[in-house]
């Protein structure tokens, strides 16, 4: 038997997007000869593929979707079936942690619903440590879900906030997220946007976010189509998926402004190298409407020095200044957004000098070595 602390990354998320990216940089910057990472899965999605860079084993609990998995299965579930496929996948879980002697249970994305993943493991003693990753209160663990955890990693100051006032937990932690983007394979910005198929003379706007309504997408055209007839050589890409009557809607949306026609885009769904995105466009927006828990997006794209428009709202503002680091809005008034992509479009050096900043605070602060070592940091605790 290995002399190393195995630990089992849950994941249970159907779509690859922050914080399975995160996960990955936790994976790969683990120290290996302390730690034996592996992630479990209820069953296989297609996203799984994009792990192999962690370069950790992946286990699936079924090797297929089954019957009893609720909503997961069926289009229209009877009542009680989703408690029931969190209650047989929780007892799956913790069997094969036993067999397997694993040591801690990461969970990659803590939610209220997670008590039934985690208390049968909570019961046979291994260790559970929570990963709170989300801003809306309606997403906070509720006192039974924290009590199962042996520690609870919040990714920011207000995530952690919102955190204890549904339970006061005695080990909560803030570690930022690590910004992991690999820069190995850089493109010139004409390259990146011929490999999205643009033209390289086009001016590429990109709002990047999953395809849901809280994510600010319909803003984002908003405001496109405000500026679209002072900026003729403008497109709109709209990179992200994961909800095809979103996507409708969003076309719905654009087909209202005529000016708008063949200069919106979609990607449809989540683009495998997102780093192309961010070479490829001249402005990011993440304009998603309550804001974000972290986001990555505007951190990512300053390592390409694309500048970006974030909320003014969220954890960007515990290190992030509007105007000096980054580009910050109120992500609900259009007004608001139209003005500051003028600016960025107007000024391309002064955008391009604001960039450079926020890419010294992510160089400093996000890197994926800090942010193994204080989850290592953490491992060690809970098994002392």
């Amino acid at each position: 038997m290995s002399g190393k602390i195995k630990i089992a990354f849950l994941d249970y998320s159907p779509h690859y997007a922050g914080a399975e990216r995160a996960m990955v940089a936790i994976l790969s910057h683990l120290n290996g000869n302390q730690f034996e990472p592996s992630i479990v899965a209820p069953y296989p999605c297609t996203h799984h593929a994009r792990y192999r860079e962690a370069g950790s084993k992946i286990f699936y609990l079924n090797k297929c979707i089954k019957w009893w998995m609720g909503r997961i299965r069926w289009k229209n579930p009877w009542r009680g079936s989703d408690f029931l496929m969190r209650t047989i996948s929780g007892i799956q879980l913790m069997l094969f942690c036993k067999r397997h002697h694993i040591k801690i249970i990461h969970v990659n994305l803590l939610r209220p619903d997670s008590l039934m993943w985690i208390l049968p493991a909570h019961l046979a003693g291994i260790k559970v440590i929570g990963h709170f990753r989300s801003l809306p209160e309606s997403w906070i663990p509720g006192k039974r879900v924290q009590q199962c955890c042996d520690a609870i990693i919040c990714v920011s100051k207000i995530v952690n906030k919102h955190l204890l006032q549904a339970y006061r937990h005695k080990h909560s932690y803030v570690i930022y997220d690590a910004v992991n983007i690999q820069k190995d394979n850089t493109l010139s910005k004409n390259t990146a946007k011929i490999k999205l198929g643009f033209a390289p003379n086009r001016i590429i706007i990109a709002s990047i976010a999953a395809l849901f309504p809280n994510k600010g997408h319909d803003n984002a055209i908003r405001a496109f189509a405000d500026i679209s007839k002072c900026y003729p050589n403008t497109d709109l890409y709209i990179a992200g998926g994961g909800n095809p009557s979103e996507l409708e809607r969003l076309q719905m949306i654009a087909a209202e402004y005529p000016q708008l026609s063949n200069r919106v885009f979609f990607s449809g769904e989540q683009i495998p190298d997102i780093s192309v995105v961010y070479q490829a466009a001249d402005v990011v927006l993440s304009l998603t409407k309550e804001g974000e828990a972290f986001g990555l997006v505007p951190l990512e794209s300053s390592l390409f020095l694309t500048p970006s428009i974030a909320p003014n709202k969220g954890a960007i503002v515990e290190f992030a200044k509007d105007e000096y680091n980054a580009f910050l809005v109120e992500t609900t008034s259009v007004e608001e957004i139209t003005k500051k992509l003028r600016k960025i479009l107007d000024y391309p050096k002064y955008a391009n000098n604001v960039s450079k900043r926020l890419r010294e605070t992510v160089l400093s602060q996000f890197t994926p070595e800090t942010h193994a070592r204080k989850i290592e940091k953490i491992y060690n605790s809970v098994l002392s």
